[in-house]
């Protein structure tokens, strides 16, 4: 059994990898279709240069191209680029945080410390990471944490697929916490909350189950 838990995680990770992997990759997809214009317009600026270098003998007026400043360029493509830096930063955490809430927010006390024991962590160390992350996630700009949010939100997903063995049509709505300039207020949505807490029993019944007892 301890055998085949290692194995499941190695799996989950792999599969939390294999998102983060797509995510980057449509990152470059923008980069590219970037340079691609980019090369548009560097191509007809040299087409430009022949016509008038060598004289328009049709008489036709041709118009110069409309051209990216070089600068401009940088400032472009380092507003896609960036992306890379951040997602690698930040991939690790993100699936620790996604981890710690629910280990904290959505199982029952006796499975909570029996997943924290196995695990080697503590309650107290699983809630300074929550805290922790979502201070510093609540003083990123909008675009960070966005970026920040969908890593946290595929972390969730595969979690409860792999660990809990939750279908995906069946996997809760992700925790948020509502984080003010002077105080930090649980919230997680009324309506959900119920089911949430329903699927979580099940998910308790399968991993009981894979420990051999029954439920």
């Amino acid at each position: 059994m301890a055998d085949l838990r290692v194995l499941q995680d190695y799996l989950m990770k792999e599969a939390y990898e294999h998102e983060i992997e797509m995510l980057m990759c449509q990152m470059r997809l923008h980069e590219f279709a970037f340079h691609r214009r980019f090369c548009t317009e560097d191509r007809a600026e040299e087409r430009y240069t022949r016509i008038t270098g060598a004289g328009d003998k049709s008489g036709a007026e041709v118009d110069a191209p409309e051209m990216t400043a070089p600068d401009t360029r940088q400032v472009i493509l380092n507003a896609v680029t960036w992306h890379y830096d951040w997602i690698q930063r930040y991939k690790k955490p993100c699936f620790q945080f996604a981890e710690a809430v629910i280990d904290c927010k959505m199982l029952s006390e006796d499975k909570r410390d029996a997943v924290l024991k196995r695990r080697g962590v503590s309650l107290a160390e699983q809630e300074r990471l929550m805290a922790e992350f979502i201070r510093e996630a609540s003083a990123m700009p909008e675009p960070n944490r966005k970026l920040v949010d969908f890593m946290y939100e595929a972390a969730w997903r595969i979690l409860f697929e792999y660990r809990y063995g939750y279908p995906q049509d069946k996997v809760p709505a992700p925790w948020y916490d509502e984080v003010s300039s002077t105080d930090m207020t649980e919230h997680m949505k009324p309506t959900e909350h119920a089911d949430t807490t329903e699927h979580m029993k099940t998910a308790e019944t399968h991993e009981e189950d894979r420990d051999g007892k029954s439920s």
